[in-house]
């Protein structure tokens, strides 16, 4: 949802001219500047009054929410770099601003999400803060407050902790290894033009 979300900003940002849009990127900017922490009692606040304080649904909003400024700043300079020649040539032979999205500007942008897939999920995977302040049922919870409540039951079994941190850097290193063949192919627009 957040990549989704994310490319959508970005490829508006990045193509169209509206009126504020520096205005509205500048303010995307400025939040990002604002450290998460200081954000979370009116996240708390949002989250309560919307009656999903302890859900799953909750916590999800504010990992899209919190992530799109800067999902979209990181894929902003990389939509730029894509010619817009590719995408005249497909409003040329009719196509609309969603065909130019789903078949240039996706296919092209492989290497840049899959990094921003690997960030975005690491970041979401290991958050500690946010899942903590909204998650009160302890079955709930995610993997590091249980490891962080788990080191804290077998503190001098070191063997049993190292191995509850394993387990969460798994998913990690197996996202890596799904996404890194997309890494290698930088350059793939390179003669997709005609001198």
């Amino acid at each position: 949802m957040s990549l989704f979300i994310s490319t959508l900003s970005a490829y508006g940002f990045a193509r169209f001219n509206f009126p504020g849009k520096n205005l509205i990127f500048n303010i995307y900017l400025f939040t990002m500047m604002v450290p998460g922490v200081l954000n979370i009692v009116a996240q708390y606040t949002v989250i309560n009054g919307m009656h999903l304080v302890d859900t799953y649904t909750g916590l999800l909003l504010l990992y899209v929410g919190g992530g799109i400024a800067g999902n979209t700043f990181f894929l902003k300079g990389f939509f730029e770099q894509i010619p817009r020649e590719l995408e005249e040539s497909i409003i040329i032979d009719g196509g609309s601003r969603w065909t130019i999205y789903r078949h240039i500007i996706l296919p092209l942008s492989k290497p840049a999400l899959a990094t921003f897939a690997i960030f975005a999920f690491s970041g979401t995977w290991d958050e500690f803060f946010t899942a903590l302040t909204l998650i009160k049922t302890p079955i709930k919870r995610t993997l590091p407050i249980a490891i962080r409540m788990f080191q804290g039951q077998f503190a001098t079994k070191w063997g049993l902790v190292f191995a509850a941190s394993l387990i969460a850097v798994i998913p990690i290193i197996l996202i890596f290894i799904i996404f890194q063949k997309y890494f290698i192919r930088g350059g793939i627009q390179e003669g997709a033009l005609k001198g």
